[in-house]
């Protein structure tokens, strides 16, 4: 008995020791981190490490380690996690900080070990890890005055530029603000601006328009830039003064020069100045219009009706201040565009005092034709303010622009015989030529690459007649080519008369700016047909049939003029005198015999 109790108590105690097992096995997954970040930036690496042949309970030492040579500082580069029998996989993390830009390959290595012995094979990153640069944001501000006074605008400018080098980041989820003070108000844009991403060597700008409405003497206007890449915040101020208003120097006129059509309105406005461009506040301005009879101006709010073609200037005034000298708005009203058919070869349209009467030997041709009297034809499309070939002494004084549909325009050109063409007819008013002689007025053409060319019959060979009539006031010139025309003074040089007007300025009439003349209506003279030519009852014109300008058309101007009007008395001839000093003669004879 006591010998078997005592085998059992050895069995059980053997059975109570320790038996030594088998080590556990581990194994690290891929390690994954982002291939792009940036200096001082942050990143997580991430390995998967699993255990197999886990008895009970272990722990896991695994262990991040730098491959780059010191690019990137590794936080707590030793993670520790406990394994039981139940746990096969768990995942590290570690946090590293990038130092250096570069692009580096395999940049981080793992190891790991267990506490009962086990070990895993350490494992490299094959993702290729590149380090940008910072990028580095600058704030620019701009602003286009530096004193205000109450009720100005200013506009505020800003430029962001991301200023890192070739390799940096592009700075991201980029912001900017504006900040008033007090008496300040934004009128144009919104307080806050979304750049959004910012790419290396470029920027981005913007701008506001705020108001003064009662500022201070010293005013500190706020922008301020973040963004979450780099980060941080970038803050930079306007400072704007309040001016004390000086005394009025000058008015300024806007627009400076304005086109317009018969039967138009524009509103003018004027801003008084200083001598240093500052504006004068609390001014009342009277407004005129330098030729009542091309357009009026309401003399309280600026408005300007155009009411006949012609040239004008506006201006301001306040305080015994014109703008008539230092800012001279020029109003060029245009009559309005008169779009006619073409019918059997034949049209007559008319636009303000001007006529555009089409005749075609073809008179199966269709079409239309526009035309729209001008009042600076310098200034027009097709001149573009050219003043080439005109001589110093000439005088623009008005023009037409006149087009042709294209079915016309190949009738014109394949008329060998010269016995179509299109009568240009510019009437104009005698007391408004501004002193300059009827005998010298002439119908020109504009030509591109040469500039104004004088009509004359044969000259240029599209010119096939031209004439004056100085009774009924207008001038006219039978051509084969459409553009712009204008009626021109052509003067000799030397002869002292005005220059040819430059914009609508000198030389086009009024031939006084300023004066206000009596306006004197003159009627629109019923069109009629040129020489060689009749008019059909209808009111289109019926070609001459014979290929020849009537004896008419071959008057020169001044035969025509001649004609026209009738001649002057003027002092006694050769003849006469001769005639009174035999009498006085004989007179003297019977005196002396008495």
């Amino acid at each position: 008995m006591r010998r078997s109790a005592l085998l059992m108590a050895i069995v059980l105690a053997i059975g109570i020791v320790p038996v030594a097992g088998a080590t556990s096995s581990l194994s690290i997954g891929t390690l994954s981190y982002d291939s792009s970040v940036i200096k001082d930036g942050s990143f997580t690496v991430r390995a998967n490490i699993e255990a197999s042949g886990v008895g009970s309970t272990i722990t896991v030492t695994a262990t991040l380690q730098d491959n780059t040579g010191g690019a990137v500082t590794i936080q707590s580069a030793e993670q520790v996690k406990t394994y039981t029998s139940n746990t096969s996989s768990k995942t590290f993390t570690w946090t590293v900080t990038a130092n250096t830009p570069g692009t580096y390959s395999g940049p981080l290595k793992v190891t790991a070990s267990a506490s009962d012995g086990g070990s895993a094979t350490p494992v490299t990153g094959t993702t290729v890890l590149t380090i940008q640069d910072k990028p580095v944001l600058e704030l620019t501000l701009a602003k286009n005055q530096t004193t205000v006074n109450t009720g100005d605008s200013v506009r505020l400018d800003y430029t962001i530029e991301n200023m890192g080098g070739s390799g940096a980041a592009d700075a991201e989820g980029v912001n900017i603000s504006l900040s008033l003070p007090g008496g300040w108000s934004l009128t144009s844009g919104t307080s806050y601006y979304t750049p959004g991403t910012i790419a290396h060597g470029a920027s981005k700008s913007g701008n506001w328009i705020v108001a003064a409405d009662s500022p201070n003497s010293t005013n500190t206007l706020t922008a301020t830039v973040t963004s979450t890449v780099p980060g941080g915040t970038i803050t930079d101020t306007w400072v704007i003064n309040e001016t004390t208003t000086g005394d009025l120097d000058h008015i300024n006129v806007t627009p400076t020069s304005w086109n317009m059509s018969v039967g138009d309105s524009n509103v003018f406005t004027a801003a008084g100045k200083t001598v240093s461009e500052v504006n004068v506040t609390g001014l009342t301005f009277t407004w005129y219009s330098s030729d009542t009879y091309v357009g009026t101006i309401n003399s309280s709010t600026g408005n300007f009706t155009a009411l006949r073609m012609g040239t004008a200037t506006v201006y301001a005034t306040s305080n015994n201040i014109s703008s008539r000298n230092t800012c001279p708005v020029t109003v060029n009203v245009n009559a309005a565009t008169n779009n006619t058919a073409v019918s059997s070869g034949s049209a007559i349209g008319t636009s303000g005092n001007s006529t555009a009467i089409v005749s075609l030997t073809n008179t199966s041709v269709t079409g239309t034709i526009n035309i729209t009297e001008l009042a600076d034809p310098q200034n027009s499309t097709d001149a573009g303010g050219s003043v080439a070939n005109l001589g110093s002494n000439d005088v623009l004084i008005m023009g037409v622009e006149v087009n042709v549909s294209p079915n016309i325009t190949s009738a014109l050109e394949n008329d060998t015989n010269q016995t179509s063409w299109v009568q240009i007819r510019i009437d104009y008013n005698e007391s408004r030529l501004g002193g300059v002689s009827e005998d010298t007025l002439y119908i020109y053409k504009f030509v591109s690459g040469t500039g104004w060319v004088k009509l004359t019959k044969g000259s240029p060979s599209y010119c096939l007649a031209n004439g004056r009539n100085t009774t009924a006031n207008y001038v006219w010139a039978n051509v084969t080519h459409l553009c712009t025309f204008g009626l021109v003074s052509d003067q000799p040089e030397g002869s002292g008369s005005r220059n040819h007007g430059g914009g609508g300025g000198g030389g086009t009439y009024p031939p006084d700016l300023y004066a206000t003349p009596t306006p004197t209506v003159t009627a629109t003279a019923t069109p009629t047909a040129s020489p060689g030519t009749t008019a059909a009852a209808t009111g289109t014109v019926a070609p001459a049939q014979t290929g020849k300008q009537s004896a008419a058309g071959e008057k020169s101007a001044a035969e025509e003029k001649s004609a026209a009007k009738p001649k002057k008395k003027g002092l006694p001839g050769f003849a006469g005198v001769s005639a009174i000093a035999g009498l006085l003669a004989a007179l003297y004879l019977v005196r002396r015999r008495m």
